[in-house]
């Protein structure tokens, strides 16, 4: 009788917990659907109106009339965005609309279940998959028509599986790096956390792609490898003030330009060690989460430029803060990063919120805590 009494609510709280997401994801939806304004999924219709006018051939001439940007990723994003182009962009739109919060939902699940620790309540996990999917660089990527959230997906994916040494571990990274540069920080991770074969595989797979790309468009390929990649102009000025980057901070100090990038090098390499030795300390302790958030969150602090929906892996810091719920001046640690998430008006988009984004995530690099990985005081099916 008791076990049955036990499946019973088991059953119930997976179902309680499976409604509380889904009711999250499909309110995204569908508040992002009514939301149609001129920046709803504009990247995505940068990149699908680039790689359907000029790729191959002169796919780094293209821009956009309306915003004059044009295609920022390498070669092989657009070889793998082209078979989109045999559709309209309206359903393109809403098939990556929904797509893009789908993948973020699974992303924060798998998180969620490689926390090293949890409060002892239950529904949490769902709690934080449902809340999360409503945090600024989600909310973001989703209106805009990013990528971020399949490539942060990957990544992750490619991690938990290097942890059980699965054979094709790496190859998720390595094809996520080859669309956009930002994810190869994840290879840091792989080989501070020990996991060399994967970090090779993710080499591999990646040049692997970038010759494939290289072989089908010859004239991009090089256009971009020799001169658009160095060309941040591009992307966004140094100082703009919606970058979350410390680069961001330098060009506020009004030093000379040269000056700026001295220090940025400078404090770029000195986090870079930082990182890699923390998550060295963090794989030892079996906590792998907190390893790769703590290398991705030093690539979003020496980046050059860093969007707010590139923040992905800075979501998860704030369940790696609040741990197992026990400790006040954790739980106060992670009310401030939660301010810093849950933006009320126009996420993403705010100056003063992205400053102090630019200031914190440095500071989560050196000193986010490293909980030893054990399974979660209470193991219930119910969170």
């Amino acid at each position: 009788m008791a076990g049955t009494t036990f499946s019973r609510r088991t059953w119930t709280w997976r179902v309680a917990s499976t409604a509380l997401v889904t009711a999250s994801a499909v309110g995204l939806i569908a508040h992002l659907w009514r939301l149609s304004d001129d920046r709803s999924r504009i990247d995505l219709h940068i990149y699908f109106s680039a790689v359907k006018q000029a790729f191959p051939g002169h796919l780094y001439d293209f821009h956009f009339p309306p915003t004059g940007l044009g295609f920022a990723y390498p070669p092989f994003a657009a070889l793998v965005l082209k078979p989109l182009t045999a559709v309209s962009f309206a359903l393109v739109d809403h098939a990556w609309l929904i797509a893009s919060v789908v993948a973020s939902a699974v992303f924060l699940a798998v998180a969620a279940r490689e926390l090293p620790a949890a409060p002892a309540l239950p529904g949490y996990r769902a709690a934080l998959v449902a809340a999360g999917l409503w945090a600024a660089p989600i909310y973001l990527t989703a209106r805009i028509g990013q990528i971020n959230a399949f490539l942060a997906l990957a990544v992750l994916i490619d991690f938990v599986a290097a942890q059980r040494d699965a054979p094709w571990a790496g190859v998720l990274t390595g094809l996520a790096a080859a669309m956009k540069l930002t994810p190869a920080i994840a290879v840091v991770a792989m080989v501070a956390a020990g996991f060399r074969r994967a970090a090779g595989r993710a080499v591999a797979s990646a040049v692997a792609v970038t010759a494939l790309a290289f072989a089908i468009a010859r004239h991009d390929s090089w256009r971009y490898w020799t001169d658009a990649v160095f060309d941040t102009r591009r992307v966004g000025r140094l100082a703009h003030p919606y970058s979350n980057s410390v680069r961001r901070l330098l060009t506020m100090s009004h030093l000379p330009s040269a000056v700026q990038g001295g220090l940025w090098l400078l404090l770029a390499a000195a986090l870079l060690v930082v990182a890699f030795v923390r998550a060295r300390r963090a794989a030892a302790k079996g906590n792998h989460l907190a390893a790769l958030v703590i290398v991705t969150c030093c690539g979003f602090a020496v980046s050059p430029i860093t969007w707010s929906h590139h923040l992905y892996f800075f979501v998860l810091v704030l369940p790696l803060v609040i741990g197992d719920g026990r400790t006040r001046w954790r739980l106060a640690a992670a009310v401030g990063i939660a301010l810093l998430l849950f933006e009320l008006h126009n996420p993403g988009q705010n100056s003063v919120l992205t400053g102090i984004r630019a200031v914190v995530i440095p500071l989560v690099v050196v000193g986010l805590p490293i909980d030893r990985a054990r399974r979660p005081a209470l193991e219930t099916a119910q969170s």
